[in-house]
């Protein structure tokens, strides 16, 4: 709710949150996780920086139709009430248009990318699949500031963004995003597999941006 609620008020304020009251919110949010937990100090702590990360990467990977309920439900597979809403929202903001210009039914928003990232938090098995949207978010960051610009300034510079100027439909840069997931999504963390699946997607990803254009901001 209190995921829902930040995300909210940016989504439906004229100019949104400034920066650093979104991220204040972020905090919030995450200790409310927290708190609702029974952890040690260590776990309390790798918790609460997951939330934040979680929060902030899913946020900005939802910027191509149907990215992030596809790479969500990847993700938290195991959770079956989360995966059916993510699934049954996935046609309306992916395939079926409206008007002239062919705009989604219906988007997640802040609000719903926040309440995705929380979730995702809170599930320990969902962690790996945060690889790809972490790479992106840190590649974009580094990239913004190598050109003078601030690192959550927005631009369409994404791996989805690339993937579409590439030519690829809506429907099939969501394939090909979950399919650079997948092998981190199905490394078991005990498992000698484990590295092997990050090695992959990481590897992946890499191909990808070195096959696709890098679309004008």
């Amino acid at each position: 709710l209190a995921a829902f609620a930040l995300g909210s008020l940016d989504d439906r304020l004229p100019r949104g949150l400034t920066w650093r009251t979104k991220l204040f919110g972020q905090l919030i949010v995450a200790l409310l996780l927290v708190l609702s937990r029974h952890a040690s100090g260590g776990q309390c702590l790798a918790l609460f920086l997951i939330a934040v990360l979680a929060q902030n990467a899913a946020n900005t990977f939802d910027n191509a139709d149907g990215a992030l309920p596809a790479l969500a439900a990847l993700a938290l597979r195991t959770e079956l009430p989360v995966v059916g809403a993510l699934l049954g929202l996935l046609p309306a903001n992916l395939l079926f248009r409206r008007g002239a210009e062919r705009v989604p039914h219906c988007y997640l928003g802040d609000a719903g990318s926040h309440v995705v990232g929380i979730l995702w938090a809170a599930t320990p098995s969902a962690w790996p699949v945060l690889l790809l949207p972490c790479a992106d978010l840190l590649r974009l960051a580094v990239v913004r500031l190598r050109t003078g610009r601030k690192p959550w300034q927005g631009d369409r510079q994404h791996l989805a963004h690339r993937l579409e100027a590439r030519g690829l439909p809506p429907v099939a840069v969501v394939l090909v995003l979950v399919g650079i997931a997948l092998p981190s999504a199905f490394a078991a963390p005990d498992s000698a597999l484990h590295s092997l699946g990050w090695f992959l997607t990481l590897a992946s990803f890499l191909a990808a941006l070195g096959c696709t254009p890098a679309p004008r901001c």
